[in-house]
């Protein structure tokens, strides 16, 4: 596995606790909000909301990763395949 599988993968794992704790906070502040706490569940929406705009940047990042690797890929293949067919021509003409 290369590093940057390595990575994503721990970047996909990262955003996934955070999907988990901001489902555990939502779950929570449902609970709140049925006690009736109005000073807390205000606290727990803006920390929701803090939270969901993180993870929303983060699936953008990853995104990005995911594009940029992709296009890595299909870079490394264009030019495996070009010095393939010029080793191919060299040695033709060596022998």
């Amino acid at each position: 596995m290369s590093e940057f599988e390595k990575s994503r993968e721990k970047f996909e794992e990262a955003l996934l606790n955070l999907e988990q704790i901001v489902d555990q906070m939502v779950d929570k502040d449902f609970k709140y909000s049925q006690r009736g706490s109005d000073k807390k569940i205000i606290e727990k929406t803006e920390d929701l909301t803090i939270l969901k705009k993180e993870r929303d940047e983060l699936k953008l990042q990853l995104l990005e990763a995911t594009e940029n690797y992709n296009s890595l890929s299909t870079v490394t293949t264009q030019l495996s395949n070009r010095l393939d067919e010029t080793i191919k021509k060299l040695k033709s003409v060596l022998e």
